[in-house]
């Protein structure tokens, strides 16, 4: 028999018989759960790997490097010179630095890595904003929403990288769900230079915002503007400039040397490369902590939840699709009869069944298809938008979800098929038995 001719019975049948609208629907739900979910999860570790992987509030470090220290600084011998101190451990920094320089997921490290300033132009309610102005390696590959990274400028170019919301409370007590009342859409300041101010110092400082980083709900609730390492060291060193040289003040610096190590930070280029740069660390007798506490654990959570979800989509749409198929084969026995009398033989009616499943297979799951966007677009306006961590995140039914899911439902579909031939088989087996 004829490849066009099974497919045109096939068709024929699929569309005749009573069941085939109860397979196609089960198809079309499972496979819709099966889409859903795997899509959502595709989507949501891509928005991972995007914006939070990749947050600088992450990848900032603390290094702890105190194992390299002198063990005297470490106990504290009160006999050390103060300024002898302060030489060693600035040795010591420069030390950390240099193996911290040779890993390459280590784009830079500091120990100047802020300097705190209000920006006069962010007025609110007759307030101007205070901002914490943060230094950050050239290279840093910040997840902008809008404008350019740094990559662009050199290290003394005054230029700063923004959130586009920013936090107007300054006693820092609002919850998570009240702090959208509390903050300022700055978008309309992309591109223009603003006016800042060091509380210690007279003169005002120029910056451009070049882009827009998305707050993800301020992990850390604050305002932070990136820039580079040199314009920290510089807003810096003008703030101690401003303070009195006097005897008193320098007495106090020597006296304060109880510490064991100078700030050190460091940033990550990926935080995916977290576990791999802290192996890194131990072995060079280093350590790191975070910089600011930060609680992606939402995020985490979702992600748990979305692939158990699809794993349970999957092995629902493996049981349903089966079982319903299996009891198709066993309703239409007097059909596949009346087709072995026409002549079918019965490889013939096998490629039938095949062919007629497989239309069902892919009505059912085109129609899937169209169904699970239109449900991800609508949850992705009535619940992502409200979600301060996920709104930017754009599920989209994607080529991988899409083969997975129409593979599994193929494979039932041929599982079934070798059912079919097997017990076919046997039949034949017993047939020839019983003869001899």
């Amino acid at each position: 028999m004829k490849l066009k001719d099974i497919i045109k019975i096939s068709f024929q049948s699929a569309r005749r018989s009573k069941s085939s609208t109860l397979i196609t629907i089960l198809i079309l739900v499972t496979s819709v759960a099966c889409l859903f979910s795997l899509s959502y999860e595709h989507s949501f570790n891509a928005y991972w790997d995007t914006y939070i992987n990749k947050n600088p509030e992450l990848r900032i470090r603390f290094v702890h490097y105190d194992k390299l220290l002198d063990p005297r600084i470490i106990k504290g011998d009160s006999t050390l010179d103060p300024t002898e101190k302060l030489k060693m451990i600035e040795e010591t920094t420069n030390k950390a630095k240099e193996i911290l320089s040779t890993n390459k997921h280590i784009l830079g490290t500091t120990q100047t890595i802020m300097s705190y300033m209000e920006i006069l132009d962010f007025e609110e309610n007759g307030e101007n904003i205070s901002m914490d102005i943060v230094g950050v390696p050239l290279k840093n590959n910040i997840p902008l929403i809008a404008g350019e990274n740094l990559d662009a400028y050199t290290e003394k170019d005054k230029v700063m990288i923004c959130p586009n919301l920013i936090y107007t409370n300054s006693n820092n007590t609002v919850g998570e769900d009240r702090v959208k009342e509390f903050q300022k859409n700055i978008e309309s300041f992309l591109g223009k230079t603003i006016k800042s101010k060091n509380s210690n110092v007279v003169d005002l400082e120029e910056y451009k915002i070049i882009g827009l980083y998305d707050t993800i709900s301020n992990y850390s609730i604050g305002n932070i503007c990136y820039t580079s390492y040199a314009n920290i060291e510089y807003l810096n060193n003008k703030a101690n400039e401003a303070i009195p040289d006097t005897e008193e003040n320098a007495n106090h610096y020597y006296s304060s040397v109880d510490y064991t190590g100078d700030s050190l930070y460091m940033m990550l280029d990926d935080m995916k490369n977290y576990d791999e740069v802290e192996k890194f660390l131990r072995d060079n007798n280093l350590s790191s902590s975070e910089w600011i506490w930060t609680n992606p654990e939402t995020v985490e959570q979702t992600m748990d939840t979305c692939s158990k979800i699809s794993i349970g989509c999957l092995i629902l749409s493996i049981i349903v699709i089966g079982i319903n198929l299996l009891q198709n084969l066993d309703r239409r026995k007097k059909e596949f009869y009346l087709y072995h009398t026409l002549g079918y033989t019965k490889k013939d009616i096998i490629k039938m069944f095949f062919m007629e499943n497989s239309i069902l297979v892919l009505i059912g799951f085109v129609l899937a298809i169209g169904v699970t966007q239109i449900g991800l677009m609508i949850y992705k306006n009535q619940v992502l938008s409200t979600k301060s961590r996920l709104y930017l995140m754009n599920p989209q039914v994607d080529i991988v979800s899409i083969l997975i899911s129409f593979l599994v439902s193929l494979v039932v579909l041929i599982l079934i098929t070798v059912i079919l031939l097997f017990i076919n088989h046997e039949k034949k087996d017993k047939t020839v038995e019983k003869k001899i």
